[in-house]
């Protein structure tokens, strides 16, 4: 937890953050340190004093700046502490009302991701010092198709049509139908 230590030095807080391009990339990534200023990066930012989701845009590293930022961006989330280990998991929906500006996660495209990490023991904090990775792709299976589904149900019923019309013409002899007695005759000849 943030504070001071015995010797007066600043504890400052753990946190973690994704991040993803804002808009959908047409050409460069954006800067995987925050972004640059032609491409903004999306990042969700937990910590754990607080154990609050926000939401910022970033342009650059020296735009990173979470204190008094409220807002959540529709992003969700908590996490827990256990032996020294953080769980942090966040949420959203796949698709938001401002597609221009926010990242969108659209089934079957490729989309940049990359995590941050703040240790806040260790004096990590804001843009300058953090354990981050590389760009990463997060890719959304599409979901399957049920045509494959609706075409095998129409295979069973149209099989279940041509069996009943095979039983019903055996039964009933040479296709014809039935007179009064019950028995088929086979035509003109009979």
């Amino acid at each position: 937890k943030p504070g001071e230590t015995d010797e007066g030095e600043q504890i400052y807080a753990d946190a973690m953050a994704l991040q993803f391009p804002s808009k959908k990339l047409v050409g460069e990534k954006p800067y995987f340190l925050m972004g640059d200023s032609d491409n903004s990066t999306d990042l969700w930012y937990w910590r754990n004093d607080t154990n609050a989701i926000i939401k910022l845009q970033t342009s650059g590293y020296k735009t990173f700046d979470p204190d008094g930022v409220e807002e959540t961006g529709g992003v969700e989330g908590s996490g827990v502490t256990d032996n020294g280990q953080y769980r942090v998991v966040m949420k959203r929906a796949l698709h938001t009302k401002d597609a221009e500006n926010e990242v969108q996660f659209v089934e079957g495209e490729f989309l940049p991701i990359t995590m941050t990490v703040w240790d806040g023991s260790n004096g990590e904090t804001g843009g300058d010092m953090r354990t981050v990775t590389a760009w990463y792709n997060l890719y959304l299976e599409p979901e399957p198709s049920k045509a494959p589904m609706y075409l095998a149900v129409a295979g069973i019923a149209f099989g279940l049509v041509i069996m009943s019309t095979a039983v019903y013409v055996t039964k009933n002899g040479n296709g014809h139908a039935p007179d009064a007695d019950g028995q088929a005759h086979g035509g003109a000849t009979d």
